[in-house]
């Protein structure tokens, strides 16, 4: 749902996975547990502190809400993981496109460039989720671009 918003925000080159936007009811299903679980956790947490020290009952509802307002932070954190990891893997692939075409001795435009990025960057995550392998991949390319980051600006420094 994060990469949706996203898209719709103009970041054309998120990928969602083929399974995720054709199930409706495992999209609906997967909000309805979350909030399930941060409600859960929210009131088990808060009983237990109830229980080791016993307090007024509103203290009991103050520290339920501050719990959940706490677990905002952290849910948003995991689902902007993935698009971190997105986010690297395409800027390797955008890399290597720019190297590709340069070495080739062809000079793109820097939206031709980023339309070719796009194409690649799509068919890989296709490719990674057919292998059913995609979080394993945006991991692994993530890391990849990480690494030449560093590596380009100590060779530049």
């Amino acid at each position: 749902m994060f990469l949706k918003r996203q898209i719709r925000r103009g970041k054309t080159w998120c990928y969602v996975p083929e399974w995720w936007s054709k199930k409706t009811f495992l999209r609906f299903g997967t909000q309805f547990l979350l909030i399930f679980l941060a409600i859960l956790a929210a009131f088990s947490s808060t009983a237990t502190i109830f229980w080791l020290a016993p307090t007024p009952v509103y203290w009991l509802a103050f520290l339920m809400v501050a719990f959940l307002i706490l677990a905002k932070p952290f849910t948003t954190w995991a689902m902007q993981r993935a698009y971190r990891l997105e986010i690297n893997a395409y800027f390797l692939e955008y890399r290597n496109q720019q190297k590709f075409y340069s070495q080739s001795g062809r000079t793109l435009s820097e939206e031709d460039l980023a339309g070719h990025t796009a194409w690649a960057f799509r068919n890989a995550m296709k490719k990674a989720e057919t292998e059913k392998r995609l979080f394993p991949y945006l991991k692994e390319m993530s890391k990849l671009e990480l690494a030449s980051e560093k590596e380009e600006a100590h060779a530049s420094a």
